[in-house]
């Protein structure tokens, strides 16, 4: 039998989780099965079985690409100069995903399904600490700027990052409760809010 290359594989298993991806956004996590990604994907069910034990394991590595794309997004807003004020961050955080993932509900359907644990607990676990940890660096360096000492900057953002993360999963829920249409309205209500930060 023939040797797959790295590459193939990587190929193969990215053409499985955008059959996953596609089935989530359409259906929703819990209305997901295997059979809806095995028919969105045109691939048998053994071929998928190889890359993937079950659907839980592929609603975690769905979940990871949909936190991972934010992860990304907030080191780029971190680095950029001049800094941006914190509710620019937020801003554009929540501005930047993609409308599919915000409007179908999926990424409030993922901070759901860590409450029962599984990869996907774990997924938003690392996306909580590794954003927290984004916010707290963007947060020191804002308050640097703004003439605090490194030490009092450092407190200061180790207290305030967890609350911002709030505020961008707030959003998620205000959104898929109220519509896109109030999603300016939270957005106006955050830049108030982080004004004085």
């Amino acid at each position: 039998m023939p040797k797959v290359s790295p590459a193939h594989r990587a190929a193969v298993r990215d053409r499985i989780l955008d059959a996953a991806h596609a089935v989530a956004l359409r259906q929703g996590l819990s209305e997901m099965s295997m059979a809806d990604i095995i028919s969105e994907s045109g691939m048998s069910a053994g071929a998928i079985y190889g890359y993937f034990d079950n659907k839980e394991a592929l609603v975690g590595q769905v979940a990871e690409r949909v936190m991972a794309g934010r992860v990304v997004a907030l080191e780029a807003l971190a680095h950029e100069r001049p800094l941006p004020t914190p509710a620019q961050v937020l801003r554009r955080l929540i501005d930047g995903m993609p409308t599919d993932l915000v409007d179908s509900g999926l990424v409030l359907q993922i901070w759901g399904a860590a409450g029962s644990g599984g990869p996907v607990r774990e997924v938003a676990q690392r996306a909580v600490s590794v954003m927290g940890a984004g916010f707290e660096a963007y947060l020191v360096e804002w308050f640097v700027s703004r003439g605090v000492g490194r030490c009092t900057a450092e407190s200061r953002a180790a207290i305030r990052a967890p609350a911002i993360i709030g505020l961008a999963q707030g959003y998620l829920v205000h959104r898929a409760v109220l519509g896109a249409e109030s999603a300016d309205r939270y957005l106006v209500a955050v830049d108030a809010l982080l004004a004085d930060v």
